[in-house]
């Protein structure tokens, strides 16, 4: 959940687009609800490992939670990627930090 608030803070920081900048944030909030989805299902397969932890589905159970992990973290990705855009569009990306 903690992601999803980080995203949606860089998402709420983007202000003043162009018309033409606007499909980005579309994308983004579209993505938003995808990730909502993903937490959903992946806290549902977590449920069910957790359920069938001593029994013979124990190996499947953990395939599914797996898989919808890895879902998750590519749909989130995803969606940094296209705020990370939007920030560079705007003129609100920050040049990284000299080491």
């Amino acid at each position: 959940m903690d992601l999803v608030k980080v995203v949606v803070q860089l998402k709420n920081d983007i202000t003043d687009l162009q018309p033409e900048q606007y499909i980005i944030i579309v994308k983004i909030e579209g993505t938003q609800k995808l990730l909502n989805n993903d937490m959903a299902e992946l806290i549902s397969k977590m449920r069910l490992a957790q359920q069938n932890v001593i029994t013979s589905l124990k190996e499947e159970c953990k395939k599914q939670m797996l898989a919808a992990a890895h879902i998750l973290a590519m749909d989130s990705k995803n969606i940094l990627d296209a705020v990370d855009q939007a920030r560079v569009r705007a003129n609100l990306a920050k040049p990284a930090a000299p080491e």
